[in-house]
């Protein structure tokens, strides 16, 4: 049989008695290295409707735990590591993506037409100064955070400018397109997904009609 750490087998992930194992074995490790989490969880498991808020809570302060128990148990540390370190390194792009791209620049800056008479080349140019190289999407990130973080309100501003010229204009995408950090996906109606469907109501039931036939289920039932 083979075997995974802790005495346990593959053979255990398959069998309701097995994964009692795996529970056991992991609620062991954790009373050893954390003993009050352990007695959380196991309370928590005795409460008929634990809040939604403590249960995200606990599960955020378990998530280490079963990272480093999985590791252990599929003896997978070091690639476990490794990924977490590659995350680790990307994580000012996605931070400034989502709170300095999306959250800030582009709702300072909704349209093209807000930039005004915005010189994007002019503060490439600037930018990759400050940076030191030439631009570099993650280099930039890291940059960013910096600079909010020293007050540096002038080059923040033209980097609100610049991420927006990006995101908005064709020849920002032309530039940049390809990026991570100025790839913002716009809004979807899942109905316009559908080239020969559109929608009515009859008799305050939704209707979708296409050019096959198809079956609804409505207040009448199906029919």
């Amino acid at each position: 049989m083979s075997m995974l750490a802790f005495g346990l087998g593959f053979s255990d992930l398959y069998r309701r008695e097995g994964l009692q194992r795996v529970d056991e074995a992991f609620l062991s490790v954790l009373r050893a290295r954390d003993g009050g989490l352990a007695d959380r969880l196991i309370a928590a498991r005795q409460t008929a409707l634990p809040g939604a808020k403590d249960e995200a809570a606990l599960l955020v302060a378990l998530s280490p735990h079963l990272d480093a128990f999985v590791g252990e148990l599929f003896d997978i540390v070091e690639p476990l590591a490794a990924l977490r370190a590659g995350h680790e390194a990307l994580a000012p792009l996605i931070r400034v993506k989502w709170k300095f791209v999306k959250r800030q620049a582009l709702l300072t800056y909704p349209d093209a037409a807000a930039l005004g008479a915005f010189d994007p080349d002019g503060a490439l140019a600037a930018i990759e100064q400050w940076l030191q190289q030439p631009f570099e999407e993650l280099a930039f990130a890291r940059a960013v955070l910096q600079w909010q973080n020293d007050g540096h309100d002038d080059r923040i501003e033209l980097a609100c400018r610049y991420c927006a010229w990006a995101v908005l204009t064709e020849a920002g995408q032309l530039r940049h397109g390809t990026q991570v950090l100025f790839r913002h996906p716009g809004k979807i109606d899942p109905m316009a997904l559908l080239l020969h469907a559109h929608q009515q109501t009859e008799s305050q039931v939704r209707v979708t009609t296409t050019s096959t036939p198809v079956t609804c289920v409505g207040a009448k039932g199906l029919r």
